[in-house]
């Protein structure tokens, strides 16, 4: 067996053990109606420039889980003469106990005086699938330990909790 098998075999059984440990304490401590989770979870930032220097950014940010897409609407703002600022905008989605890595989105802003493109720019609404390739892979295994144990399946809505969204200089 490769160590790739063996580690999802490995951690198939972890996380078998996990969910039927869950689906005790579920069984015992929750009532019998949950509430219903949000089908989207949105962040507007605002403008921020805590992030590299006096580059200024803003960001709205959707993030849809039941079928894991997210839109994305960066803008940036170079207030400098002959320099432009480069953001990275990054969405991380949250559950009860963990943060899951999303999708980044760049855009750069020229300087002031560059004439070849605009100091303030805008990436407009963009849409992406698979916005957090590990929360999905996250939640397909836990519905494959699920349905190993005879125990209903999850989904993506009930397990998602928010997001997060955060800004760095686009180069890393």
């Amino acid at each position: 067996m490769s160590n790739t098998s063996h580690r999802f075999s490995s951690m198939r059984g972890v996380t078998s053990l996990a969910v039927g440990a869950l689906a005790l304490v579920t069984a015992c401590a929750l009532p019998a109606q949950a509430a219903a989770q949000p089908s989207s979870y949105t962040v507007e930032t605002g403008w921020r420039s805590d992030w590299n220097g006096g580059c200024a950014a803003k960001a709205t940010v959707t993030y849809y889980p039941s079928t894991n897409k997210a839109v994305m609407n960066t803008t940036v703002q170079s207030p400098y003469a002959f320099a432009a600022c480069r953001v990275r905008t990054h969405l991380q989605v949250r559950t009860a106990n963990t943060v899951f890595e999303g999708v980044d989105q760049r855009e750069t802003a020229c300087a002031v005086l560059d004439p070849t493109c605009a100091s303030t720019i805008s990436t407009g609404d963009q849409t992406y699938s698979n916005a957090s390739p590990s929360f999905a892979d996250y939640v397909d295994d836990l519905n494959a330990a699920l349905d190993e144990s005879g125990l209903p399946r999850t989904n993506r809505q009930a397990l998602a909790r928010g997001i997060e969204v955060s800004f760095s200089n686009g180069d890393r």
